[in-house]
């Protein structure tokens, strides 16, 4: 990984220190993940993602995010496949698990 998108990063590739996650590093996330193009729908829902925990201390689900943004499920599904939750957190730097 090149200085722009170094990230701590543990927990099967989830990134947990939020003031190091950038745009660079949530599009080398995003080809892990298999997302080869992050279009502005996926950066609406990774930018939600991001201000909701950041408001929350916790993730959104799905069906908040669809509601929230007017963006239907089958979208963002298909947008984030073949894991949607999971590949939204990664992609926004975000863990699924809990930090020890």
């Amino acid at each position: 990984m090149s200085d722009d998108t170094k990230q701590s990063v543990r927990y099967e590739g989830y990134g947990i220190k939020p003031d190091e996650w950038t745009r660079e590093a949530a599009k080398k996330l995003a080809l892990e993940a298999g997302i080869t193009d992050l279009t502005e729908d996926h950066w609406k829902v990774v930018d939600y993602f991001r201000q909701y925990f950041q408001d929350w201390g916790a993730a959104p689900g799905l069906r908040r995010a669809s509601r929230d943004l007017g963006i239907d499920m089958d979208t963002i599904s298909r947008l984030f496949a073949p894991n949607p939750l999971a590949n939204v957190m990664k992609v926004a730097g975000m863990s699924t698990k809990p930090r020890i």
